[in-house]
This record gives structure tokens, C-alpha cells and sequence, in this order.
């Protein structure tokens, strides 16, 4: 079997779709990633895609993919709803990651010169995304305390 980004090519040649491989294709922009302590090594990653709903989202993907607690969740840049959980097993995030990740898109984005926030890279990384439904450039964001999840329960 031939192995390639998009899956493998049997020996009759059919392609086999690689879903996972087929995900990463479709990522538009890595605003970045961060972790809750830095003493246990578990990696959460935040991107924007083009989305054709023009639902404002982000996604956010804990790294260790091995791991029995790998998950992929949609989360509505307006108020930080989950809307759902793509992959791997369906936890509630915890307060940890969610301060982390509020922490995370407080500070300043190190790969930007002029010292914006990981927020306001979401937001203009959107908007280069998803032309339809733009934010504008200091959108501020959502004063929410938790998560919540598709019917609006905090967890």
C-alpha cells in the first residue's frame, strides 16, 4: 500500500481516506498553543477554518492524540459555547483548561511585532478566513466565567 497525505492507495488501487489526515487539510490558521501547567505536558492547540455556516468558531484540539482523553471541540468565539465534540471521547473541559485558555488568548502573541493579543490574532485570523462574517478588529472578549455546552449549561 502506497501511503500518502490524503490516505493510501490499495492494491486495487482505491484510495483509502485517512479522516484524520483529511481534518488537517481543512485547518485554515494555528493562533497558537498552550498548556494549563507546565509540569504535566498536555498540549492544547486553538485554530480558526473557513467555515461555510459562517458560525464564528474556533476549534480546540488537546495534542496528545494518543491519549484516551484526546478530544477536537467547537467553540463559538461570541461566548465560548461548545457546540461539539468532533473526536475522541466527549469530556467536559475543565475549569483548568479553560483559565488556561482564557489566560492564553490574554497574553501577547510572540510571533506578532506589535504586541497584539492571541485574541485579537483569532479574530484577524477569522476574518481572513471567513469574509462573510467579519469581526471587528477589537472585538472584545466574551466576560463569561465557564464553558457551556449546546443547550447553554455551564458545566
Amino acid at each position: 500500500m502506497s501511503k500518502f497525505l490524503l490516505g493510501e492507495i490499495n492494491e486495487d488501487g482505491k484510495i483509502i481516506v485517512n479522516r484524520d489526515n483529511l481534518h488537517r487539510l481543512l485547518e485554515m490558521a494555528t493562533i497558537g498553543e498552550f498548556s494549563p501547567t507546565k509540569s504535566d505536558g498536555t498540549e492544547y492547540k486553538i485554530y480558526v477554518c473557513h467555515e461555510p455556516q459562517r458560525n464564528p468558531t474556533f476549534h480546540l484540539e488537546h495534542e496528545n492524540k494518543g491519549d484516551s482523553d484526546y478530544f477536537l471541540a467547537i467553540v463559538q468565539i461570541e461566548d465560548f459555547m461548545v457546540l461539539k465534540f468532533e473526536k475522541g471521547k466527549a469530556v467536559r473541559l475543565s475549569h483548568k483548561v479553560f483559565n488556561a485558555m482564557i489566560t492564553f488568548f490574554k497574553s501577547n502573541d510572540e510571533d506578532q511585532i506589535n504586541e497584539q493579543t492571541y485574541w485579537q490574532t483569532l479574530i484577524i485570523e477569522w476574518n481572513k478566513a471567513n469574509k462573510d462574517k467579519k469581526f471587528p478588529k477589537d472585538y472584545p472578549m466574551p466576560k463569561v466565567e465557564h464553558f457551556t455546552y449546546g443547550n447553554k449549561v455551564k458545566f
